[in-house]
């Protein structure tokens, strides 16, 4: 009697286990048995596959430090002088009280390079003035003023140079020229306790540098850290057009800024780097570690932009790498964004005809990949793992591709949806004549693999459209469809491992 119970009880512990490792495999099949689905959208399988092309991505093998070395041009002499500021930057800053006030002057002064190619060491001896611009030792320099770069003129930090700019004075640099610091050091810098600018309170000023109208600058092998705070163009990092300045309508301005930031490192920026209508920038091999608002964010209509194999981590109050209104035919490839407070990468604003490629984004407070009322873009060989929200969210986005992506571990796997966004909270105050958008949405995955997404693979609500093809699931939640479709996920999920291919469209459309 005894083996008998332990025989019964044996198999009575087997028939538990196997039981648990069924649901384990597969928990989907918790869901209600529904026989077929009778709602907004057909469903049924492709009728075809669809093929999709691999991105091609530009080569950037040129684009290394020592190219952009070999074209730096020799130091010779040139002009540079100390003038009134409001004669030197009062076309593009209005406050001069307020810089008169941090200079402790009446009336503020600023620094002019009009023509030549400056050093660090020739700019010093042509100023021969210590409260505005200091040298401390044989590489530190410390700038107590304002400095603008003509178009005809270069300023060149390099070979270990430091150069220091002074928050109390409200040093910046505005340059229209040719700005290149390699192998040097930019720092916002608090004269008064001799350490970094570290960022207090968003309105406070700190030091930055803004290329603007045709300008040019290079960052390469250097670090560039503490500044920036929230005012136009006072980001950190900016490179922009004329159009926001009294020479919109110089023809000798019309030009876009551009540059290549290479091998450098960017800490403590209210933005590691912002642009307005830049044209053919080079982000490459990057470190954006512990920025403030956003690590890398292209803006405002730029165009043809390279941002690659950077490590963009830990920012602090939003999104590592974000593109936003009208950012296009731009190119994300082989990053690394993880531990940020937002997304790791976000494409907003209608950025579009964008390639996101071959990166990993993990580990982020937001979604690993996000689309906001942003179409006609391509994602292909990402990881998105373990992300606090989706793997992928598409919000008001069409004919966005996800090819061979890997999604896994986040709290969802894919979240597809329209909404209004006057209705909501956080975005009824969008001025919709700069940014209109149309609620609709879809999306194409293809050859996709989702494992461990927590709440559902795919969250589908008040889309026009959604086809899958050669997707692969482990770890399947409990509702593998939900939005729209939780009442019926598991009717809708068993079609889709049925087929190998699922086309959802709304019956509205």
């Amino acid at each position: 009697m005894t083996r008998f119970l332990k025989i019964v009880g044996s198999l009575f512990v087997a028939a538990l286990i196997v039981s648990a490792l069924l649901s384990f495999i597969d928990r989907t099949y918790i869901d209600d048995n529904t026989a077929s689905y009778k709602g907004a959208y057909n469903i049924h399988p492709l009728t075809s596959e669809m093929k999709v092309s691999v991105p091609v991505l530009p080569d950037i093998t040129a684009y290394s430090a020592q190219n952009i070395k070999n074209k730096l041009p020799e130091v010779t002499k040139g002009t540079a002088y100390v003038g009134p500021f409001e004669e030197i930057i009062i076309k593009l800053r209005a406050d001069t009280e307020a810089f008169g006030e941090m200079q402790g002057r009446l009336d503020a002064v600023a620094v002019s390079i009009s023509e030549g190619v400056y050093g660090l060491d020739t700019l010093y001896t042509d100023i021969n003035d210590d409260e505005v611009l200091e040298k401390r030792g044989n590489n530190i320099f410390v700038l107590h003023v304002p400095i603008l770069i003509e178009p005809d003129a270069h300023l060149l930090l390099q070979q270990g140079q430091k150069l220091y700019l002074n928050a109390q004075s409200g040093s910046l640099i505005y340059n229209f020229g040719y700005l290149g610091v390699i192998d040097a050091v930019l720092y916002g810098w608090d004269i008064e306790e001799d350490v970094p600018a570290d960022f207090e309170e968003k309105y406070a000023f700190r030091p930055y540098v803004a290329t603007w109208c045709g300008g040019t600058t290079d960052i390469v092998g250097s670090e560039v850290a503490y500044l920036g705070f929230h005012e136009a163009m006072s980001y950190g990092l900016t490179y922009t057009s004329c159009d926001t300045s009294v020479y919109k309508d110089h023809e000798h301005y019309s030009r876009k800024s551009s540059g290549h930031i290479i091998d450098s490192k960017f800490t403590n920026m209210y933005f590691g780097f912002y642009s307005h209508k830049a044209e053919d920038v080079v982000i490459i091999r990057n470190e954006y570690d512990d920025n403030i608002i956003y690590g890398i964010d292209p803006h405002d209509w730029s165009k043809n932009l390279i941002i690659a194999h950077n490590t963009v981590k830990n920012t602090r109050e939003k999104h590592g790498i974000i593109t936003s209104r009208g950012v296009h035919e731009s190119y994300i490839f082989n990053n690394i964004s993880e531990n940020n407070k937002g997304s790791g990468i976000m494409l907003d604003r209608d950025s579009h005809d964008n390639v996101i490629a071959y990166n990993m984004s993990r580990n982020n407070g937001g979604d690993g990949l996000t689309f906001y009322e942003s179409s006609k873009n391509i994602s292909y060989q990402n990881k998105l793992l373990n992300n606090q929200s989706a793997g992928i969210r598409a919000r008001n986005s069409w004919d966005i591709v996800s090819y061979k992506d890997k999604v896994n571990d986040n709290r969802i796997g894919l979240k597809l949806y329209t909404e209004d966004l006057l209705a909501n909270s956080k975005t009824k105050n969008r001025d919709m004549l700069q940014d209109p958008y149309t609620k609709k949405a879809s999306m194409f995955l293809n050859d996709v693999e989702m494992i461990g997404n927590e709440n559902s693979h795919f969250q589908l609500t008040g889309i026009d459209s959604f086809k899958l093809q050669g997707v692969s699931f482990y770890k399947t939640p409990a509702y593998a469809f939900s939005g729209d479709f939780k009442p019926n996920s598991k009717w809708v999920f068993d079609q889709l491992l049925s087929e190998d291919s699922l086309l959802i469209e709304n019956k509205s459309q």
